[in-house]
């Protein structure tokens, strides 16, 4: 997440959208980093993560106007073009369908509005990065047996080919 707030420093955030918000933690990093953010919707699946993602702002209410959505982030509920900038991360391993994740986001942002994806990649680790990774992998394996959405990351190259087609449509 640091190199991404680096790289979204001093940017203009618009009227953003944080799909798969969690627990709120990178909406507020965002609002810390990124300039002229008027409207933050934060979205997640998880009334109790949008609950957590309320208490991130507790204090910032004056900064930003936040709205928390419960949806899915491979069907948003909000219309076409609404948003200049478009939030996810860590969220594709999250969901069973994470081309339509992506294709979603496209479809909500404006023309010309910045898509932020940050994933935790299954590839070109380093040792202590790949051991990481495997406790994510064994952490998401127990999730799934309790029913909660939470796949193995993905390799680097699978993303950049999903983000590559849904800019063609």
């Amino acid at each position: 997440m640091t190199a991404m707030l680096q790289a979204l420093s001093g940017r203009v955030a618009g009227e953003t959208l944080d799909a798969g918000c969690g627990d709120g933690e990178t909406g507020r990093r965002i609002v810390e980093v990124m300039t002229g953010l008027s409207r933050l919707v934060l979205l997640d699946q998880d009334q109790t993560a949008l609950d957590e993602a309320r208490d991130q702002f507790v204090g910032l209410e004056s900064r930003v106007a936040c709205e928390y959505l419960v949806g899915d982030v491979t069907a948003l509920p909000v219309a076409d073009a609404l948003f200049d900038t478009v939030l996810l991360n860590d969220v594709l391993h999250h969901t069973a369908a994470p081309r339509q994740a992506v294709r979603e986001c496209v479809r909500v942002l404006k023309p010309g509005g910045l898509l932020v994806v940050s994933e935790m990649v299954c590839d070109g680790l380093s040792p202590a990065e790949e051991v990481g990774r495997d406790l994510h992998h064994l952490k998401s394996a127990v999730d799934r047996l309790h029913g909660v959405p939470h796949g193995p990351t993905l390799p680097q190259r699978q993303i950049e080919r999903m983000l590559a087609l849904a800019e063609l449509k």
